[in-house]
């Protein structure tokens, strides 16, 4: 009879705390269905969880790009405990992202909780701007310009000594192998180019460290992704298969830091010993070191106070980190789907490499490649196609703001969907269809429509745009110019759907590279050594770790 009385008592206690939780739950839904109601309109979703059972998991991009044919090119909805505001064309992302009030970054627990708004991407009000200046400045101080001279020509080089290696990785690839990934190459040797401009330092291919940090790379990329749950139902990551997710996350991060900071150590301790032999600074690191030291030995208290908040150590750290892995990312992806399609379309290959022929072996450089109209349209409809950022870089709502007369709230997260910009039907003939001649005029000249966006718009806006147009203009020219490629017989049938995280990449492939007659004539070690000696000469030669 006790026993009965007991559990009598527990089914009442948790019934009544049941309803107790109901009934929150209910007040929390039509509270925020009443603040709601001037919102732009949008899908209902369910209590807490908002719209995320109804994201397509493998695909969210589609799901949103589907929403938007329904209820305009701007809508909102709620995933988990965040408002979310859709912008699906050009002209809405446009207008929405040149907004002060837009620049804060969105509340996501694992890409800004983790990152505790460190660093460039996840930063924001005073310490995002004076960094993103700085950052903007110091690399075109690197030679980032559209500017012809010396320092761009500088630039091209140390992007050169990539292209190469990655040649010559293909070339002996080729020997070895009836097919392979290309991947591999291309991942090494652009993320040496990264490493060179960001620490000034450079990797052997099988050093355990740099294969670490690839590792580390790939897989966060896709634990990362901007529309997993965690981000919107932070409580999630306490859920045991969660919780490794996480844990893994929090150790890469320590033990890159650690990486890290070796680099800063071994710059720190030489720094005074290149400040004598030059005052030029060639990498970021050093950028960053000498903007520290001269703020700590200002006259002007301002400048000195300002060190311990915009030029921590912890800053330090997430800022490489952040233009280590924005640098590789998005850049090796779209190589990736370029190859892809360069070898799915052979009848666009041919026409490329006619065009590239017509440049003498002498003038192959980034200025007569600049010129080539069709190869700027392939590498744009391949940026538009596949768009590596599908959703876009979220951005945040600062305050309160209303704009085309629907109120933005305060920690709103802006998606700027750049997989329905760029696959509209309204915007584009067959969207679907790989087809560079849609960035061509009646007179094949390169015209870029106002609806195409690959590096966002608005002020925060990708800082490395250039830098990333020279290297995929440098990778795609010398391999159509130097490889006939095509998909191994295993690949000849394979999906162009691609796998997403934060980065939509290629699913497996591996290509058949046969080297043309004129390979040998472009892979040549002038320019590299031409480089390195100037390099050696003004002693700011890159480590090779």
């Amino acid at each position: 009879m006790f026993a009965f009385l007991m559990t009598d008592k527990m089914y009442t206690y948790y019934t009544a705390l049941f309803g107790l939780f109901a009934l929150l739950v209910i007040i929390s839904e039509v509270l925020r269905a009443w603040r709601s109601r001037k919102y732009p309109r949008g899908p209902w979703g369910l209590p807490i969880l908002g719209y995320l059972p109804f994201l397509n998991k493998r695909e969210p991009y589609n799901t949103l790009t589907e929403l938007a044919k329904r209820y305009g090119p701007v809508y909102s909805l709620r995933l988990g405990n965040v408002d979310v505001v859709v912008l699906a064309d050009a002209a809405s992302v446009r207008e929405f992202l040149k907004c002060e009030e837009f620049t804060a970054r969105a509340p996501l627990y694992v890409t800004h909780g983790i990152m505790g708004g460190f660093g460039l991407i996840c930063s924001e009000g005073a310490l995002w701007r004076n960094q993103r200046k700085h950052v903007i400045d110091w690399l075109k101080d690197l030679g980032m310009t559209k500017k012809q001279g010396n320092a761009r020509k500088s630039m091209e080089q140390r992007i050169k000594i990539g292209v190469i290696e990655c040649m010559k990785s293909f070339r002996d690839d080729s020997k070895k192998h009836s097919s392979f990934d290309p991947h591999h190459a291309l991942q090494h040797t652009l993320g040496n180019i990264i490493n060179d401009l960001v620490f000034g330092v450079k990797y052997a291919r099988d050093d355990v460290t740099w294969k670490y940090l690839l590792q580390l790379q790939e897989k966060g990329l896709k634990l990362m992704g901007v529309s997993g749950a965690v981000n919107f139902l932070p409580w999630l990551r306490f859920l045991p298969w969660n919780l490794r997710s996480i844990r893994f996350l929090l150790d890469g991060k320590a033990r890159t830091h650690e990486i890290y900071n070796s680099l800063i150590k071994k710059r720190e301790q030489t720094w005074e010993q290149r400040k004598a032999v030059s005052d030029e600074s060639f990498n970021i690191l050093d950028h960053f070191i000498d903007e520290r030291m001269r703020r700590e030995d200002s006259d002007i208290a301002e400048e000195r106070l300002s060190t311990d908040i915009y030029y921590t150590q912890e800053q330090l750290l997430h800022l490489l980190a952040d233009l280590f892995g924005a640098g590789l990312d998005t850049t090796l992806a779209t190589m990736r789907w370029f190859l892809l399609y360069m070898c799915k379309y052979q009848e666009v290959q041919e026409q490329l490499r006619a065009e590239l022929l017509k440049i003498p072996d002498c003038d192959f450089d980034l200025e007569h490649l600049e010129q080539c109209h069709f190869l700027r349209a392939c590498i744009s409809e391949t940026q538009r196609i596949r768009s590596v950022v599908p959703l876009g870089i979220p951005h945040g709502a600062v305050e309160d703001f209303t704009i085309q007369g629907c109120l933005i709230p305060k920690n709103c997260m802006i998606i700027p969907l750049q997989w329905a910009v760029h696959m509209s039907r309204l915007k584009w003939i067959e969207p679907e269809l790989y087809w560079p001649g849609r960035f061509l005029d009646d007179n094949d000249q390169y015209c870029q429509p106002a609806d195409f966006i690959p590096f966002q718009t608005g002020k925060r806006m990708c800082p490395g745009e250039e830098l990333a147009r020279m290297m995929l203009f440098l990778y795609a020219g010398y391999i159509i110019r130097g490889f006939y490629i095509r998909l191994s017989q295993e690949h000849e049938i394979m999906s162009l759907r691609g796998e997403n995280g934060i980065t939509l990449v290629p699913q497996y492939y591996e290509i058949v590279a046969t080297p043309m007659r004129n390979m040998k004539d472009l892979v040549k070690d002038d320019d590299v050594g031409m480089y390195k000696a100037v390099a050696v000469k003004k002693d700011i030669k890159s480590n090779t770790i």
